[in-house]
């Protein structure tokens, strides 16, 4: 009786144990949260506006620039236009050839090229987080549940070939929702943190985001940006 006493008590514990969850686990349930993969591969086309406002070294604003940004999926295009100076800035990528305009005038060399594709591939990430975490190219771990600022959270490292970059994104205990993500480039550490979000289409998007140079457990924030996401359209 003692021994099968002992061994009910074992299955016992063992069915408490949590059980342990893997990191495309963690963004599947994200992806859920925000929406679902069927329903954001239903939407082939997006227009938003971005504002993006930068603070220098004591808080004060800097600059202020605005974005008119186009996403599609079918055929894939992506497009951004603003206004630098006196000048108007078009990048635009379609069917793999990139393009980007000054006024009238197409710029050709080599190097304004690869900074347009650089601008526009970075452009379709970060405004569709967490979709595009599911890119199956990039190598994903679970780190455990950490403090994100104030919060409870999942924290995942991606790395993506090619690049040095090292991301962390954090995710909340609970709901799984999208918190923020933290950055390592160059050997400095920024953290997006996403203030408010937004639903179009039955998908949940951010509105408002910051983002701060800060050190490896977060734990000092200096702002340098705010984002504003307006306008925000399927079509």
């Amino acid at each position: 009786m003692k021994i099968m006493g002992l061994w009910g008590l074992c299955i016992l514990l063992l069915s408490c144990t949590p059980k342990s969850i893997t990191a495309e686990e963690i963004i599947d349930r994200c992806v859920e949260a925000h929406g679902g993969w069927t329903r954001f591969q239903d939407v082939k086309n997006w227009s938003l506006l971005k504002t993006t406002t930068r603070y220098d070294s004591l808080g004060i604003q800097a600059s202020r620039t605005q974005q008119f940004q186009t996403f599609s999926s079918s055929p894939s295009s992506i497009s951004i236009q603003y206004t630098e100076g006196k000048n108007t800035i078009h990048l635009r990528s379609e069917a793999g050839t990139i393009t980007k305009f000054v006024n009238d005038s197409l710029i050709t060399d080599q190097e304004g090229i690869t900074q347009t594709k650089s601008a526009l591939f970075a452009a379709r990430f970060v405004f569709f987080q967490p979709f595009l975490l599911k890119e199956a190219f990039a190598k994903k771990k679970y780190l455990g549940k950490r403090k994100f600022l104030e919060e409870e959270a999942h924290a995942v490292q991606i790395r993506y070939p090619d690049s040095e970059d090292v991301w962390t994104f954090y995710f909340d205990a609970d709901q799984f929702d999208l918190l923020g993500y933290l950055v390592l480039h160059n050997q400095r550490y920024s953290v997006i943190v996403f203030d408010e979000m937004q639903v179009v289409e039955g998908l949940k998007f951010s509105s408002k985001r910051s983002s701060y140079f800060t050190n490896a457990t977060l734990d000092d924030l200096q702002l340098t940006g705010k984002y504003l996401y307006e306008d925000l359209k399927s079509y």
